[in-house]
């Protein structure tokens, strides 16, 4: 039965949830209202499906989208906000918290270098290692891992009395930093397909709020409770994480490839339930028997990741990856170029080591707060748009517009850049947030979140050489240099955007590698 055609379709009540003897079914809406739907309307999953004896059989995707938005999906998205507000918060803290013990303890600088490099180690196999273990036990279970790993560390670094108990802390916040984005996958997988765009991106936000409000945070608290007291405070989000994680299910696409449709089943009812949405007795998932598996073993696991990164470059998927892993080589680089970049222009001395105390300026810390506002400026301009323009388009878009950001600055270098290079690390981070939702659109469960993992490690890796664009050639070859990396860094990202085969607005996530996406009410581009 087609529900591209309603003229042709008998009007009957049919169940859109579950089915009941008078052919008659009722689901809720979110005010608590039941709501009815005839055949000729078209649900949100955006096709009426077929009936067998009165039972229906769908896939995950569909089954998410007639359960639509409600207090499950809002309470998931304040769950994993909280955590990445926290984390957003204690990646500048990171930067702050350095050259504070470097003083206090009297480092040398190749100590408080090894401080910085072992956070950007962990935050290197971070992505790739969570990603791998939330491939193999699940998005949830992960991210209990993760949130434990997030307060572990961060703590370990409040109460450290040397910088050798100092160092590996440092490195679990890395870790945690990227493998953060475990929740990202999480949320997605359980978001309508007309929605998944636009609260996808919103699940962003949080993060850039954290970064700003770190700032504020270490203005007030640092000159009273010192940098420990600081990093303390920033666990103070994960009290609603941990007092939240328990009442959600586990990700019903995981459980539908690893469990079998029957659990995958049983963690919709439960969103249903939230929801104040039936599913009914006649309501079947798809059998995936051929994929189900149920590796335990770390050996499994292993064997299974390799496998899953060997696909990750087979035949149907080597096109996607190649395009995938240049857009993250191009946001990601750039906008850590970007925050070398700015912080190489202001040479101007933001404090003082006097002591055994390192002191920060009123200057200091407002610039700290004008120059972590790009973010949240870059996450709430791409919201309005990634539904509307789709992907694809977004990503041009942003990559388009940090070329006529920085070419002013390449014209004329004399001119002031502060206008210029907020607006650049806006657009950046706007792409990155795109590639956020768009990376795990892209592929199916089984490597959803190993995928998105390995396009934030090479995209990191990229990023190794940031600093010699960022302030070697600044220092040596002046401002030109650097800007025109940057913009040469956008305009492969838009050129890689363009080259991608594929728009996934409206799209069903896919459970299996041959599933063709369902559900794609809404074509965008060409």
């Amino acid at each position: 039965m087609s529900a591209g055609n309603p003229e042709t379709l008998p009007q009957e009540r049919v169940p859109l949830l579950g089915g009941s003897n008078d052919g008659h079914s009722e689901s809720h809406t979110h005010d608590g209202q039941p709501r009815s739907v005839h055949v000729g309307e078209v649900p949100e999953s955006g096709r009426v499906p077929e009936r067998d004896g009165g039972c229906r059989t769908l896939t995950v995707s569909e089954a998410v989208d007639d359960i639509g938005m409600g207090r499950f999906q809002t309470s998931l998205l304040w769950a994993m906000g909280l955590s990445y507000a926290a984390e957003g918060a204690k990646m500048g803290a990171a930067a702050l918290v350095a050259p504070l013990v470097t003083c206090e303890w009297g480092l040398s600088t190749g100590r408080e270098s090894l401080l910085t490099l072992l956070y950007f180690l962990g935050a290197l196999l971070g992505s790739y290692a969570f990603g791998v273990i939330s491939d193999s036990i699940g998005r949830r279970n992960t991210y209990w891992y993760v949130a434990l790993v997030a307060v572990v560390g961060s703590l370990g670094a409040a109460a450290a009395p040397s910088v050798e108990w100092l160092s590996p802390c440092f490195f679990l916040m890395g870790l945690v930093s990227t493998g953060a984005t475990v929740g990202f996958v999480y949320v997605l997988e359980y978001l309508p397909s007309a929605r998944r765009g636009r609260w996808g991106v919103m699940l962003t936000l949080p993060w850039a709020l954290g970064t700003l409000a770190g700032a504020v945070v270490a203005w007030a608290a640092i000159p009273w409770l010192s940098w420990r007291g600081h990093l303390a405070l920033l666990n103070a989000p994960y009290v609603g994480v941990f007092a939240l994680l328990p009442l959600f299910p586990e990700s019903a696409h995981y459980l539908a490839m690893k469990g079998g449709p029957e659990k995958a089943m049983e963690a919709l009812r439960r969103v249903g339930k939230m929801n104040r949405v039936h599913l009914g007795a006649g309501v079947r998932l798809e059998s995936l028997d051929d994929k189900v598996t149920n590796d335990e073993s770390l050996l499994d696991m292993v064997r299974e990741s390799l496998r899953d990164l060997g696909s990750l470059v087979s035949r149907p998927l080597r096109g996607t990856t190649a395009v995938m892993l240049a857009l993250c080589v191009s946001a990601v680089f750039a906008y850590n170029c970007v925050l070398i970049l700015t912080a190489q222009v202001y040479t101007e001395e933001v404090g003082s080591c006097a002591g055994s105390s390192f002191a920060l300026s009123e200057k200091a810390y407002r610039k700290m707060l004008i120059v972590s506002s790009a973010d949240a400026i870059g996450s709430i301009s791409v919201i309005a748009m990634i539904d509307w323009a789709g992907r694809r388009r977004s990503l041009v878009a942003e990559f388009c517009a940090a070329v006529v950001a920085l070419a002013p600055l390449l014209i004329n270098p004399a001119i002031d850049t502060t206008i210029s290079l907020v607006v650049f690390r806006a657009v950046a981070y706007a792409a990155y947030c795109v590639l956020m939702v768009y990376i795990p659109e892209l592929y199916p469960t089984d490597v959803r979140s190993l995928a998105l993992g390995v396009g934030i490690l090479v995209g990191s890796l990229g990023s190794l050489f940031a600093p010699f664009a960022a302030q070697e050639l600044f220092v040596s070859r002046g401002l030109r240099p650097p800007l025109a990396i940057m913009c040469a860094l956008s305009v492969m990202g838009a050129v890689a955007a363009c080259s991608s085969s594929r728009e996934t607005a409206g799209e069903g996530l896919q459970d299996a590698l041959e599933a063709q996406p369902k559900g794609n009410r809404h074509p965008q581009g060409p």
